[in-house]
């Protein structure tokens, strides 16, 4: 289970100088001749990676994917985000609304069901992991730093 953070970074020769991305790929130490790196439309990053978080997975096909689970990536914008971010709190603040607001999924390497350790664990780490990241998308998007923000899609495969 990932959310990954897709990034258009071509340039194109109508845009000013200053508008162009730079991209250098390196491994140990030396840039790799076989990558066109002008060729490069998009940088895909990892935000966050989950072990067996069947809860949030279940939540994100139930309510951004008509409920179709296809292992296919399910884009999410930065208000489904926030929501998803809202719902993760609200179980922290009142763990007893887990089963309502988040219930756990069985399934085929699902993992476990039950409300314990590990499942608050994972509504901590990932509430702290998107509060970052949508500050830092609000961040840049009012400042304006950058033209082009990111799009983010979920994907999970069993």
């Amino acid at each position: 289970m990932m959310l990954m953070r897709k990034v258009y970074v071509k340039n194109w020769e109508h845009e000013p100088k200053e508008k162009h991305n730079e991209i250098i790929i390196k491994q140990n130490g030396k840039i790799r001749d076989d990558i066109r790196t002008k060729k490069i439309k998009h940088v895909v990053e990892e935000v966050m990676y989950w072990r067996k978080f069947n809860a949030l997975h279940q939540y994100i096909v139930e309510n951004f994917n008509d409920d179709i689970d296809d292992c296919r990536e399910i884009y999410l914008d930065i208000d489904d985000i926030k929501k998803i971010l809202n719902t993760l709190k609200e179980i922290k603040n009142e763990p007893k609304k887990a089963s309502d607001l988040m219930p756990t999924q069985s399934g085929f390497f699902f993992g476990s069901t039950d409300y314990d350790g590990y499942y608050f664990k994972d509504v901590e780490d990932t509430i702290e992991v998107f509060e970052d990241l949508i500050e830092t998308e609000e961040k840049y998007f009012i400042e304006k730093e950058y033209d082009k923000l990111g799009e983010f899609y979920y994907i999970a495969s069993w």
